[in-house]
């Protein structure tokens, strides 16, 4: 997810390249209008965010056989969600 142009801009294919490869699909979703297909990267797609609505703009690339997630990753992901809702602000 993106929220700002000045987000995305930050992205880079090392940054993109572990998540691409545990996922089948590696999609942006963002404000309607933030970004353009043009600027996605190949394989990549593109998912505006309108309310409840969501319009795909551009299509990814399937990855028919995803790695599994890191176990790091997973800890990771449980301690975030395990914080209480205050916790998470503060960040």
């Amino acid at each position: 997810m993106k929220i700002s142009r000045a987000d995305f801009l930050r992205e880079s294919e090392e940054k993109r390249r572990p998540w691409r490869k545990i996922t089948h699909r590696f999609v942006y979703a963002t404000p309607v209008g933030l970004l353009r297909p043009e600027e996605i990267p190949d394989g990549c797609g593109l998912w505006e965010i309108d309310g409840n609505a969501v319009r795909i703009i551009k299509r990814a690339r399937s990855n028919p056989e995803p790695e599994p997630i890191p176990h790091q990753v997973l800890v990771a992901f449980a301690y975030r969600l395990n914080r209480k809702p205050s916790e998470r602000k503060q960040r």
